[in-house]
């Protein structure tokens, strides 16, 4: 229906009246305007993406700086290397000061600067508009409704730095909102969010800049390849076709000794050498066909023999048939095997995705205690309760990596051994505690079973710490009111520990494969290993790992394993 559509259209008809340079020169026209439009539909969205790339790592960069010059602002301060050097400070107060009159005079792209709030959302710094220091912006809203500056201080601090994109008065009209993406870090002894922002309609502008002169140029080279086309067919088309016509007449008027000449050896060339080839074949034919009528038998043996070459002929070609089908289907299997290669190796970059999310909490704890532990203001019990927890976190890092081993190989050994359930969840929730409260969720232990079980006790951690580190990312909206609660009961020969929360429940797009490997939604990072894993250290211990879920009202998972996993 389509095509006869296209046959009976107004536009093909035109054109196949055409000449064959003007079809040419039409054809080259509209496919060079059309290769044009596919690459501007693939490079522009690429240019704009480099451009905003390009802006953020260049904040992040100047920020970072900064951060750089506070952190051996500290190192003066715990070195005491103001002994040697009066012009250094003295005092986290003088550093603080010192650092507050350099920002204020800091400026980079010309008018770009740099602004600071502490821990609670209050400006302790902006260059611009000094009125504002000392307030608190944490409920201040953008032309959007949303609150950036709570978003900066939240995530600055849960991961030490963060990108927030929000629509903010103009730099050059304060009565004009524009797009802007602020970069912001973390410098946690200070307790200060160095932030600088970039405002994104330069970048738009650049690039709808970039698009009318690609345009203009584009236009100018289609014109000008469409006219060197309509040459080159003008020069090279029309001689050897008039002189093929001419042949062709000459031919049909029984000349056949006219021939061809053209002083080409392209399709064209060729084309006039098999027309004097046909020539020469028609001036064979006649003499053949009177050769025929004086010996008919002759002429029979001859083209016998001619069709045995033929039969001959096509047997090879049969031949050589299966041989291409053969290797065809060879080809399809390097295929099949190819693309399951592709297939195991996208599954490993989802499961070194994983990796990376599951140490991303432990290496910034180890970062942070470090810090801590270094410091000189605090005692040596306070400094070796620090370097306790990092030889803990150090621990993790060595069972986590022994867990994905036991992943690859397809295997789990457990180490049992008896513990304390009390002791054990006091060790667990003793760090997880901070966590908890830096996000305002209310901890709740309530351990009605604390007697002796037998476990791997640094699989069944993991365990815990993903349930609750999930518990953390789903309540972690700036909402209040949210509580996350420990029970522990014995029932006949078992124990059974829940772990709840009043989150906004489990997605039901989720619910049927939560437990699948890879399996994940609203993660930045996430893989849905986690799960998988969890699940399958509780079944080597010969338990359950089950859930309750309901949207709007909260999660409860529940691990049963028996008082004695090596039974």
């Amino acid at each position: 229906m389509f095509i006869r559509f296209l046959e009976n259209s107004y536009f093909l008809k035109y054109f196949h009246n055409l000449s064959i340079r003007k079809k040419i020169f039409l054809n080259g026209f509209l496919a060079i305007l059309l290769f044009s439009f596919v690459i501007f539909i693939k490079i522009i969205p690429l240019l704009e993406r480099e451009k905003h790339a390009e802006r953020q790592g260049r904040i992040k960069a100047v920020v970072n700086s900064v951060v750089s010059l506070m952190d051996y602002y500290e190192h003066v301060l715990r070195q005491k290397e103001w002994k040697t050097d009066s012009t250094l400070p003295q005092t986290i107060v003088e550093a603080k000061k010192l650092m507050i009159k350099q920002l204020r005079q800091m400026r980079y792209d010309k008018t770009e600067f740099f602004f600071v709030l502490d821990g609670n959302g209050n400006v302790v710094l902006h260059p611009l508009k000094p009125e504002l220091e000392g307030s608190n912006l944490l409920n201040i809203q953008d032309k959007n409704g949303e609150y950036p500056f709570k978003k900066i201080v939240m995530q600055s601090q849960r991961d030490f730095e963060t990108t927030v994109s929000y629509v903010w008065e103009s730099k050059y009209n304060s009565v004009i909102f524009e797009p802007q993406i602020v970069y912001a870090k973390y410098f946690w002894s200070w307790d200060w969010i160095v932030c600088s922002g970039v405002f994104t309609q330069d970048i738009e502008d650049s690039v709808k800049n970039v698009i009318y002169f690609a345009s203009f140029y584009v236009l100018l080279t289609s014109v000008t390849v469409s006219i060197m086309l309509l040459l080159f067919v003008y020069l090279y088309f029309k001689i050897p076709f008039i002189k093929l016509l001419q042949g062709m007449k000459e031919v049909k008027k029984g000349n056949l000794d006219h021939k061809v000449i053209l002083p080409f050896e392209d399709e064209l060339g060729y084309f006039a050498n098999q027309f004097n080839i046909m020539v020469e074949y028609r001036k064979e034919a006649e003499r053949k066909i009177n050769d025929f009528n004086l010996s008919l038998d002759k002429k029979v043996k001859e083209r016998t023999s001619e069709l045995q070459k033929l039969l001959s002929y096509n047997a090879n070609l049969m031949k050589a048939l299966e041989v291409k089908m053969i290797e065809t289907e060879r080809d399809k299997k390097e295929i099949e095997k190819l693309a399951e290669s592709r297939k195991k190796l996208s599954m490993i970059g989802q499961m070194v995705a994983g990796i990376v999310h599951d140490i991303k909490n432990p290496i910034a704890s180890v970062k942070a205690l470090s810090e801590m532990a270094n410091s000189s203001e605090i005692g040596r019990e306070m400094r070796m309760e620090y370097l306790e927890l990092i030889f803990r976190e150090a621990e993790r890092l060595n069972d986590m990596a022994y867990e994905i081993l036991d992943f690859s190989k397809g295997e789990l050994l457990l180490d049992l051994s008896d513990v304390s359930l009390k002791e054990f969840i006091d060790e667990i929730f003793t760090f997880l505690k901070i966590d908890f409260e830096h996000l305002g969720i209310n901890l709740l232990i309530d351990l009605h079973f604390d007697g002796v079980i037998s476990v791997d006790s640094n699989r069944l951690r993991r365990v815990i710490i993903n349930l609750a580190k999930n518990a953390m990312e789903v309540m972690n909206d700036g909402k209040t009111g949210y509580y996350f609660k420990v029970n522990s009961v014995r029932q006949d020969n078992q124990f059974i520990l829940s772990l709840a929360d009043n989150g906004p429940g489990i997605p039901i797009s989720l619910e049927e494969k939560i437990f699948e490997a890879f399996a994940t939604e609203g993660k930045i990072y996430g893989t849905g290993l986690g799960l998988f894993m969890s699940k399958w250290i509780i079944e080597a211990h010969k338990g359950e790992l089950k859930y309750k879920t309901k949207k709007g009202e909260g999660t409860t998972f529940s691990i049963f394993l028996p008082l004695n996993s090596g039974e």
